[in-house]
Order: structure tokens, then C-alpha cells, then sequence
């Protein structure tokens, strides 16, 4: 065998293993080459988010958009947005935006799911796709809608009580263009209504998922058992009001079962006050503005429908457009003929007459009470 007279290395003596390397290369090794290489990555990071080569203003709007749309006003000028449109509400415009959240809220059993179920129905029929999201179950959408005709291939229901994670997703996915979601609490998983940071938190996906796709969104919320006037009615932290594009109170009106009084506020319009009622039908109808349904404002239609011939209440109140409730039209017709400006029969000075049929006319010319 042939002997090799390559010399091999030394075995490293303790002295010599326990020595750093002399290492000639200037490169920073180990740590301090992470510490240089995150220093390079924060350096082209800053020269991304704040460039120094740029030549205008509208560059750096650019740049910005990378992150989320960012315009100058002169872009936004130079668009031509489309007008507010608005969709009827029970026969009513300026209320309801295309395009907008809105935030219905009452008490609860005030009625708020009838109102948006027969305002859903109105839009299906003329053309719109809805999608109702619903905490309630089954058997009381078919009590609601046996009550009455709607095109409804239009409108959809989604049972999805404790379903919150696929809401986002509907929203996005659906064909419908308008949203609806019964109620807010329930559907969306709310476990504090009064924490301001959890109502951010569960409905800004929501409401960025319609505006990314062109929805309607509208969410049904309860309000205080006190009520309130321009959102301060609606329960749980204000950021409720101030995340939602326009709020819609419904409250009971005094010693009137049947009306609902709806008062809101919206972004950019003033949003009028309305009052509705239920007919015997179960059917729901806008009869005026409060101020339309004053005692003076009653009092002056009712001058306008009487005549020389005898009418009763019922035919009176027929013909007022809006239609003041019965109790208040006999009062704005007592009234009249107390400050003898129309005649009754029978007479005023014979005084309440319960059972009997009243029946009004214009005062007669010859002047004093007739009871021809």
C-alpha cells in the first residue's frame, strides 16, 4: 500500500476551539446581518409609502390609492355621479336611498318587520331583487306573507339566526341588489350593543361588502323604550347612527293604535316626517306629515269638502286626502260648528248625542242654528 505524504490538519487544542474565527470578510454576519437586511427592507418600504421623485400632487394620490381609493377634488369634479335616487316608501319618495344603509328602528313589536316586508314587496314588484336575512323562523313568514300578493320570485328569505359568518359572503355573492337584515342583534351575532368598538367591528364588513357591490342595505334595530329624535332613539352606542348613512325611527302616535309616526336622519338631505297607519286589510298607508294632520289643518280641509247638503262624518272623511284619524276629525268638526262656522244635526246647543248619527253642513246664510 502506497503511503500518502499529505499532512493532515492538527486536532484543534482546547486553547484554539474555545478562540473566535478570524474571519476576513467585511460582510456583517449572523445578527447583524438580519439587523442590515430589515434595515434595507424598512429604507425601500419608506421610499414606497413616501416618495421624494414624484412630480405632482395627483402622484401621490396615486400611490395612495395602491393602499385604498384616494382622489383629489379634481378627480371628483371631473365625475358625474349620479343623482340621489330615492325608492317609494308605501307610495312616498325621500326616504329610502339606492345605494345607502339605512337603519330602520322601533320598539320592539311596534310593527317595523311589517313595514319593511310590505316596502320589500313594493320594490319586488317593481323590479327589484331582494334578499331578506332573518332571525325569525318559518312558520311566521308564512303567516306574513298569506296576507298578502307580491311578485315573489323577487324576494328571498335567508333563515340565518346564528349564522353570522355567511353573511359578508351573501351580501357579496347574491344576485339581489337590495339587502335586508332582521334584525342587526340577532343576525349579525351582537354581544354588546352599547360597546361602540364591537358595532364597528361586526358591521363595517357588512356595509363595505354592499358598497364594494352595489347594494342596498337595510338594518332593522330596536330603539329605546323612551324613543328619541334623530338617532337618539335607537338602543345601544352611537356608533350605530354614525356608521349607517341615514336612520329611520318608527314611533306609536298617542291614543292611535293603528299609526306610526316615522322620523329619521340621513347624509346630505333632510328627511321629512310621515305617518302611516294599518287599514282594516292589514294593508299599510302613508295618511300625511304631522303637521298635514294638526287640528287648524284638518279644520281647514274639512271647510273644503262641505257644502249646502247634509254629510255625515263617514262621508267626510272619505273625501280628505290625507285622512285624518276619526277622533280627530270629530273633533276638528265639533270645533267648526261650536265656533259656528258649519251647522250639525242634530243642533250643538242639544249638546252630545251618543248613538246618533251626525251630520255636517256649511253654515246657512239666514245665520243661527238650522235643523232643516
Amino acid at each position: 500500500m502506497a503511503i500518502s505524504n499529505d499532512k493532515k490538519e492538527p486536532l484543534p487544542t482546547k486553547e484554539t476551539a474555545s478562540s473566535k474565527p478570524n474571519i476576513s470578510n467585511e460582510q456583517p454576519q449572523g445578527y447583524d446581518a438580519f439587523l442590515q437586511a430589515g434595515k434595507k427592507l424598512k429604507e425601500n418600504k419608506e421610499a414606497i409609502a413616501k416618495p421624494t421623485n414624484l412630480t405632482s400632487h395627483l402622484n401621490t394620490f396615486r400611490n395612495e390609492g395602491r393602499l385604498a381609493p384616494t382622489y383629489s377634488i379634481t378627480q371628483l369634479l371631473l365625475e358625474k355621479p349620479e343623482p340621489l335616487t330615492f325608492f317609494s316608501v308605501l307610495g312616498r319618495e325621500g326616504i329610502l336611498v339606492k345605494g345607502w344603509t339605512t337603519m330602520f328602528s322601533s320598539y320592539p313589536k311596534l310593527g317595523k318587520t311589517e313595514l319593511i316586508y310590505q316596502i320589500a314587496c313594493e320594490l319586488a314588484s317593481a323590479g327589484n331583487i331582494i334578499l331578506i336575512i332573518t332571525e325569525e323562523p318559518k312558520l311566521v313568514w308564512h303567516v306574513r306573507i298569506q296576507r298578502g300578493e307580491t311578485n315573489g320570485n323577487n324576494i328571498g328569505i335567508c333563515f340565518a339566526l346564528g349564522k353570522k359568518d355567511i353573511v359578508e359572503e351573501l351580501i357579496a355573492t347574491t344576485s339581489a341588489s337590495i339587502i335586508i337584515i332582521d334584525t342587526v342583534r340577532s343576525v349579525l351575532g351582537l354581544e354588546n350593543e352599547n360597546d361602540n368598538s364591537e358595532i364597528s367591528r361586526v358591521l363595517a364588513p357588512i356595509i363595505n361588502a354592499a358598497r364594494a357591490n352595489n347594494k342596498t342595505l337595510i338594518l332593522l334595530h330596536h330603539s329605546r323604550k323612551g324613543g328619541g329624535q334623530n338617532g337618539e332613539g335607537i338602543t345601544g352606542g352611537h356608533a350605530f347612527l354614525g356608521i349607517v348613512d341615514a336612520s329611520i325611527e318608527i314611533r306609536p302616535l298617542d291614543n292611535k293604535p293603528r299609526r306610526r309616526l316615522l322620523s329619521g336622519a340621513a347624509r346630505l338631505f333632510q328627511m321629512p316626517e310621515l305617518i302611516y297607519e294599518m287599514n282594516d286589510n292589514g294593508t299599510l298607508q302613508i295618511v300625511g306629515s304631522p303637521e298635514d294632520l294638526k287640528l287648524e289643518s284638518v279644520q281647514k280641509n274639512v271647510l273644503t269638502i262641505l257644502n249646502d247638503g247634509w254629510q255625515s262624518t263617514a262621508e267626510i272623511e272619505n273625501q280628505l286626502t290625507p285622512s285624518p284619524s276619526r277622533s280627530q276629525l270629530t273633533d276638528a268638526l265639533q270645533q267648526l260648528a261650536t265656533d259656528r262656522k258649519i251647522d250639525r244635526q242634530p243642533l250643538v246647543s242639544e249638546g252630545s248625542r251618543p248613538g246618533v248619527t251626525y251630520k255636517w253642513k256649511l253654515k246657512s246664510s239666514k245665520g243661527g242654528e238650522t235643523s232643516d
